[in-house]
């Protein structure tokens, strides 16, 4: 294997590996990782490119280099095909040698291998391949309950509202709750996304109340084999329109019936957690490993 500075890492070769990555997770795209790093990551990589590991970094602690898990890039981890467990020991090994500390999430096809080294998270998962009608089955009473009351309001999409007033509703609704974390920047969630665009990833729907006022929405991310919820918001003064749910509801009857996955992102909040159990996913867990 080879430790490698972002300069001597062949991009091509790199998303190949994440392009034939069964997990269908879109982080580790080299344009992605440019975008939320500043061009700042290492990575390991295995012999002919057989499997990579992204290796994100900063000097915030008094100029030593750690690594980290990019605000919004949820798994990162192996890509490609899954070394031996005396690679896995070596891997840890040099990541604690080349950095003063470091803390990397991998993704959930890395799960047995890595789960000796690090701590379980959660995520939801919902297979979509069943059909819309099998899928619902498993809905909890109370989502079923608002799914069957009408709504006075119309659906948005990509061709009734952009993908910047998304992102603006977005800053409006969500970010401004969290927006004293050091952790997060409107501008990074706009380079977040408008590099997921520009790979043709991007999803957006929204609901639009009767007085014009675009009030829910999900901008979400599709790869082959999965969307992930990736940016959500409702404005609370149309609680009464069960935006969120109808959002997502709308989504799973979209894709229903196709081998693809939707995934919920997010699911360690326990209210969100409560919010998406109800829509009857499996737990999908990943590792996440500090030193």
């Amino acid at each position: 294997m080879y430790f490698l500075s972002r300069s001597e890492i062949d991009s091509e070769k790199w998303n190949d590996v994440i392009n034939q990555d069964d997990s269908g997770l879109p982080y580790a795209y080299s344009d992605i990782l440019d975008a939320c790093t500043g061009g700042r990551w290492n990575a390991l990589v295995g012999e002919h490119y057989r499997w990579v590991l992204p290796l994100p970094f900063n000097r915030k602690l008094f100029g030593f280099k750690q690594f980290y898990q990019p605000y919004l890039l949820q798994q990162l981890g192996i890509f490609g095909q899954q070394p031996s467990k005396e690679d896995i020991l070596l891997i840890l090994k040099i990541i604690k040698k080349k950095s003063i500390r470091s803390l990397i999430a991998f993704q959930e096809n890395n799960y047995s291998i890595i789960l000796p080294f690090g701590t379980p998270k959660t995520n939801y998962v919902l297979d979509l391949k069943p059909g819309y009608d099998n899928i619902k089955k498993n809905y909890f009473r109370n989502v079923t309950g608002r799914l069957k009351k009408e709504y006075d309001d119309e659906w948005l999409t990509e061709k009734d509202i952009s993908l910047d007033q998304m992102i603006d509703l977005y800053l409006r609704h969500s970010f401004a709750i969290y927006e004293q974390s050091e952790k997060l920047s409107a501008t990074y969630i706009r380079q977040f996304i408008q590099s997921m665009d520009k790979l043709g990833m991007v999803g957006i729907l929204a609901l639009r109340a009767p007085d014009s006022t675009p009030y829910a929405g999900i901008i979400y991310l599709k790869t082959s084999s999965r969307i992930i919820l990736s940016l959500t918001f409702n404005n609370r003064q149309y609680k009464g329109f069960n935006g969120p749910t109808r959002l997502i509801d709308f989504i799973i009857r979209q894709y229903a019936g196709q081998s693809i996955i939707l995934d919920f992102e997010g699911s360690e909040l326990p209210s969100v957690s409560e919010f998406y159990k109800s829509f009857g996913p499996e737990v999908k867990p990943y590792i996440v490993v500090s030193s």
